[in-house]
């Protein structure tokens, strides 16, 4: 639910930053076009806004391939848990190096261009490291229980059900509240 909810604000606000972006700029593009000059379409302020796009246009397609996905049950998920989590990761890589663009090459933008080219490192720093945590844990939370038996699951003679998690798992599933379908 946690997941659904951060995608959701994040299209929102890739939205709203692609629309700021456009009218700051009356609504015209300055990235690679057919025709430019020789070197226009390889100078940075084109590699930003191909790599701004891209990673905008796969993060708005993250929700709806979700919405497509197969039951969680399926012999298929893992083809599209791969699949998600490498346009994922590759999305916000292309966030990051757009980022990392405009900190370097876009220094008029900025009353301290050190200041911002330190925050956008450390952001991308932190946010990396979560996302390597958050992946390790998974991991070896499958690993951990790909053979366990420790949360049971009870069929009462009235046929309500109800499961019992070991202690592992609560604590696994709350450190990892964020990778829920």
């Amino acid at each position: 639910m946690f997941h659904r909810t951060l995608n959701i604000i994040g299209v929102a606000a890739t939205i709203a930053g692609f629309v700021c972006i456009f009218v700051a700029r009356n609504w015209t593009w300055v990235g690679p076009r057919p025709g430019n000059v020789p070197g226009a379409n390889s100078s940075w302020p084109s590699v930003h806004a191909m790599l701004g796009i891209l990673a905008c246009v796969v993060a708005w397609a993250q929700p709806i391939n979700a919405v497509l996905r197969c039951h969680p049950k399926s012999r298929y998920r893992f083809i599209f848990n791969i699949y998600h989590i490498f346009f994922g990761y590759g999305a916000w890589l292309m966030a990051g190096a757009a980022l990392m663009i405009a900190c370097t090459h876009y220094d008029f933008m900025f009353l301290n261009r050190d200041a911002a080219f330190g925050l956008c490192i450390a952001f991308l720093a932190t946010s990396g490291a979560v996302f390597i945590t958050l992946e390790l844990l998974s991991f070896f939370q499958w690993f951990k229980n790909r053979r366990a038996t420790g949360d049971i699951e009870v069929v009462e003679p009235d046929g309500r059900t109800h499961v019992t998690l070991s202690t592992a798992t609560k604590r696994v599933n709350f450190i990892l509240v964020t990778q829920k379908y």
